[in-house]
C-alpha cells in the first residue's frame, strides 16, 4: 500500500471518527470518550495496537464498574486505521477528563494511550486546561511533538520501546 492512499485512509478516518463523536453527543447530550492508542507510522492495525487498545478499555471498565458509572453507549471498532473505542457516560465530561490524565499518568503504559474526550459542547479537553503539560516521547522524554515532527527516533525504535514497555509489565 502506498503512503498517500494510507494518509487518505487516516484523514478520512480522522473525519469520520469527528463525525461519531458529534453524533453521539447530539444523540446523548453527553461528553464522548474516544480512545485509540497512540501509535507511530503507518501500520496502526497490528497485534501490539490491538493488545494496547485491549489493555486501554479494561482500564476503561475498571474505572467504570469501581465508580458505578451510567454506560450509555460503548463500542469498539477494529479498522486499518487503528482500533477505535467511544464510550458515552452519565458523568461530567470535566471530571472525567481530569479522572482519565491521572489514569495515563499513573499507569505502566499509559502514556501509550490516547483518552480524548469531547465534551457536550463540541470541545476536545487537553490536558494543559488542567494544568498538565504535553506528552513526552517515548524514548527521550523530551515533548512528543517535537521528536516526532523532527523525526528524532526510528519508527523501529519507537515500536521497541512500546513492546519492551507491555513486555516489562506483564500486560
Amino acid at each position: 500500500m502506498n503512503l498517500e492512499l494510507i494518509l487518505q485512509q487516516l484523514l478520512l478516518s480522522r473525519e469520520k471518527r469527528k463525525e461519531k463523536q458529534h453524533n453521539l453527543i447530539k444523540t446523548y447530550g453527553k461528553g464522548v470518550i474516544s480512545f485509540m492508542v497512540n501509535m507511530p507510522g503507518a501500520a496502526k492495525d497490528t497485534a501490539l495496537s490491538r493488545q494496547i487498545h485491549e489493555i486501554g478499555m479494561q482500564l476503561l471498565d475498571q474505572f467504570i464498574a469501581v465508580n458505578h458509572i451510567k454506560v450509555l453507549y460503548r463500542s469498539v471498532e477494529n479498522k486499518v486505521t487503528g482500533t477505535e473505542g467511544y464510550l458515552v457516560l452519565d458523568y461530567p465530561a470535566k471530571e472525567l477528563k481530569r479522572r482519565l490524565i491521572e489514569k495515563e499518568d499513573k499507569h505502566p503504559i499509559g502514556r501509550l494511550f490516547d483518552f480524548d474526550v469531547i465534551d457536550e459542547n463540541y470541545q476536545i479537553l487537553s490536558r494543559t486546561m488542567f494544568n498538565k503539560s504535553s506528552r513526552k516521547c517515548l524514548i527521550c522524554n523530551e515533548e512528543a511533538a517535537i521528536c516526532r515532527r523532527t523525526q528524532k527516533h526510528t519508527y523501529e525504535q519507537i515500536i521497541q520501546k512500546m513492546e519492551d514497555m507491555v513486555l516489562k509489565n506483564n500486560l
